[in-house]
């Protein structure tokens, strides 16, 4: 993939060589490429699909620029690579590479009827059980020098998990055990985003349902803690942002509220539902919030792949203190 990534840069007239990493976080490859008298230093990042949703958790670093490789990039997912200013190329030959006396703007290219091979094979740290581990030390970074125990319980996951999943993620550079750290946590966080919204984010649905009031939502906070439940998704947004209006109603409850139901006369819904009920997984400490973390928060909008959702997301990741921790890291 990376070698028919290069081959396209070239037959576009593009000179370009790898270069030493400088510091021990680069994360990726270096390379230098030169067109027109302009030079730019790329961080090459292998992926083996980006979608339209899981584009919008790239961006760019302050310290150098991205370059996203996949075997396709479509043109849906490249408006929005290119709208936050992220360069990519993939192996047919699409591209966005802008800087200085360089510019390669290249779309239209229909990708493979079958996909090559991904040399970037996926750790299971970004399956199901190991986006869970994942999440909690995304939402509690200082989860990460706890007893593995604790880990496994806030994760809702098993001893042998955490064990594994951390050392997948000291492997990938993503975190240290002696003493034990996270490093890279804006990249880790912009992966986890893009693995949860293909696998863990479908399996969480544990109901869907019409509500006989559609503006039930607006005066329900203390049933919904009676529920034990947390607003997530839009509904939780809205409480961050009231400018969004939520369309549906998105709670996270470890089971469907019954009570909550028949209080409000949930029914059978019409479509996808007014009311999602989705599956709360995590045991992290209880605060005063009656939101969901907001990496899940941001993971939800970015899931959903609606342009106004994935415009809140955006707007939570610039805004949020949590956020702006990890992508400082």
């Amino acid at each position: 993939m990376l070698d028919a990534a290069l081959a396209r840069l070239a037959d576009a007239g593009a000179t370009v060589a790898e270069i030493a990493a400088d510091d021990s976080n680069a994360g990726g490859r270096l390379l230098r490429l030169t067109l027109n008298g302009g030079t730019l230093t790329y961080e090459v990042q292998l992926r083996s699909k980006i979608s339209p949703a899981s584009a919008h958790t790239f961006r760019p670093s302050p310290d150098r620029q991205l370059l996203l490789i996949a075997p396709h990039i479509s043109d849906q997912a490249g408006e929005v690579l290119r709208q936050q200013h992220v360069h990519y190329v993939d192996s047919v030959g699409n591209m966005y590479l802008r800087g200085d006396g360089l510019l390669l703007d290249v779309r239209g290219r229909r990708g493979p009827s079958i996909q090559p091979g991904t040399p970037d094979k996926p750790l299971r740290a970004f399956k199901s059980s190991g986006l869970k581990v994942i999440f909690t030390l995304l939402a509690d970074p200082d989860l990460i020098a706890a007893p593995y125990r604790e880990i496994s319980q806030a994760g809702g996951v098993s001893l042998g998990t955490v064990q594994w999943v951390l050392a997948e993620l000291e492997n990938a550079g993503y975190a240290t055990l002696k003493p034990r750290r996270l490093y890279r946590t804006r990249s880790l966080f912009n992966r986890w985003v893009e693995a949860y919204a293909f696998d863990l984010w479908p399996r969480l649905a544990l109901a869907s349902f019409d509500a006989m009031d559609p503006d039930w939502w607006k005066n329900a906070d203390d049933s919904v803690r009676a529920a034990g439940a947390l607003w997530g998704g839009e509904s939780a947004a809205h409480r961050i942002n009231p400018r969004l209006r939520p369309k549906r109603a998105v709670l996270y409850a470890p089971e469907v509220p019954r009570q909550l139901a028949m209080d409000y006369r949930f029914r059978k819904p019409q479509g996808e539902g007014g009311v999602q009920i989705r599956q709360m997984f995590w045991r992290l400490p209880a605060n005063h919030s009656l939101t969901v973390p907001t990496p899940l928060i941001y993971g939800d909008l970015v899931a959903s792949a609606d342009p106004r959702l994935t415009e809140a997301a955006t707007d939570l990741r610039e805004n949020d203190a949590l956020l702006q921790r990890l992508d400082r890291g």
